[in-house]
């Protein structure tokens, strides 16, 4: 019988892939103590996986016992938090503390952090391992990875589209919302992380094929003998915006191009 393995979430920006020994029964959602070579933790169940890189083994559901001593270490790592935001505004560094997590064994305590750009933190490191003394792990997360994790509403008025179903991050140029005509600052179409929003990219390849039907922006059309220049065009709506070389602007059909033969 092939053992089954399973993606445990360590810490929100953590997940990594974990056996269970041998007989364990194992559901979706369960809190479980882990062994690897980096010592003991919890981790939360998030599913099953067919990878078979493991981590580390799932020892057992966690009891009573462990969540408790769970709960005592969170209080410690909170007070650990306290003192690594301290010591940030101490060297003024720019950066935002989002999580901190105390290793079930005490070995090690792990800081997450945001930033707008890659930071050189070995003074705050040396610093912290000596105040908190333990040794320490400071972690920068994308800004992305945050939003996703914590979640929010969007300007649509419904939930982050990365916290509720995208699984992988998209790089969006400003051209995809040039190409949706959507002419604003781009601070009117960015979402919580600063990025542009990740819906643009949803109907980019409907726009793309739109287009391939209508004339490009800045080719020139000759209508009754005058010249006139695609200034815009309305996807939705199959509308073409002319201007003629006297000022003259018109919004016209693209059907209407098509029946005075204008476009192939």
């Amino acid at each position: 019988m092939v053992s089954k393995n399973y993606l445990v979430e360590i810490t929100p920006y953590r997940l990594e892939v974990c056996q269970p020994i041998k007989g364990l029964e194992i559901q979706i959602g369960d809190v479980v103590l882990i062994r690897s070579d980096e010592g003991e933790d919890t981790a939360r169940v998030i599913q099953e996986v067919d990878e078979e890189d493991i981590y580390g083994l799932i020892m057992k559901i966690a009891d009573e016992s462990v969540m408790k001593r769970r709960e005592e270490l969170d209080r410690e790592a909170e007070q650990f938090l306290r003192k690594f935001i301290e010591m940030i505004k101490q060297f003024n560094y720019p950066m935002k503390p989002v999580h901190v997590h105390h290793q079930f064994d005490g070995r090690r305590v792990i800081f997450y952090f945001t930033a707008d750009h890659r930071i050189d933190f070995r003074k705050l490191h040396k610093a912290i391992s000596r105040e908190i003394k333990k040794r320490t792990v400071i972690k920068q997360v994308g800004i992305r990875d945050y939003v996703k994790k914590f979640g929010g509403i969007g300007i649509c008025g419904r939930e982050l589209c990365c916290a509720t179903f995208l699984k992988e991050f998209k790089s969006i140029p400003l051209r995809v919302a040039r190409e949706q005509n959507l002419y604003f600052s781009p601070q009117k179409i960015s979402g919580y992380c600063g990025k542009l929003i990740c819906c643009l990219s949803f109907e980019e390849d409907l726009y793309r094929e739109a287009r391939t039907y209508f004339p490009p922006i800045g080719s020139r059309l000759r209508i009754d003998n005058q010249e006139a220049e695609v200034v815009g065009t309305d996807v939705f709506n199959r509308k073409v915006h002319l201007k003629f070389k006297n000022g003259r602007e018109m919004i016209v059909d693209l059907k209407w191009l098509r029946r005075k033969k204008l476009l192939s």
